[in-house]
């Protein structure tokens, strides 16, 4: 099974492409973090932040994500991880990890003076807690 689940923030504006063929796909940069603490001994766990590549390529949502998603905004997306080969502009052979949503949730919103954004791109989102700490794994943050 190749299933991801990432929630983090729109690094900046997704890149739209539209075809010739009438179809459309997004892409966009997602940044994911970890929070920093101090274990109960004084041990210092540090933050860490993750940069993702997502890849949005049905046409539906790739037009929501389009209209509605911005740098800044939070995400959540659902999809696989796949690896793909391209040459860059220098010539170089670059390889790219991405992850194709099936599923864009959008979690948090700026105030847009068009409309209002949908919740999702594909449903509606649940809203999501701050996990709790505890005292059973000092190696854990929740």
């Amino acid at each position: 099974m190749n299933c991801v689940f990432l929630v983090g923030t729109v690094l900046k504006e997704p890149n739209v492409r539209r075809f010739d063929n009438g179809t459309t796909s997004a892409e966009f940069v997602m940044i994911t973090g970890f929070r920093g603490y101090t274990k109960p001994d004084g041990t210092k766990v540090e933050e860490r932040k993750d940069f993702h590549h997502v890849a949005v390529r049905t046409t539906k949502m790739a037009e929501t994500v389009a209209k509605y998603l911005h740098k800044g905004e939070t995400v959540a997306v659902r999809g696989e991880l796949r690896y793909r080969q391209y040459t860059d502009s220098e010539g170089m052979d670059r390889r790219l990890a991405e992850v194709v949503a099936e599923r864009v949730d959008f979690l948090g919103t700026r105030a847009h003076s068009d409309s209002a954004a949908p919740q999702t791109a594909a449903t509606a989102a649940s809203p999501r807690k701050e996990p709790v700490m505890g005292s059973d794994n000092d190696d854990l943050p929740w």
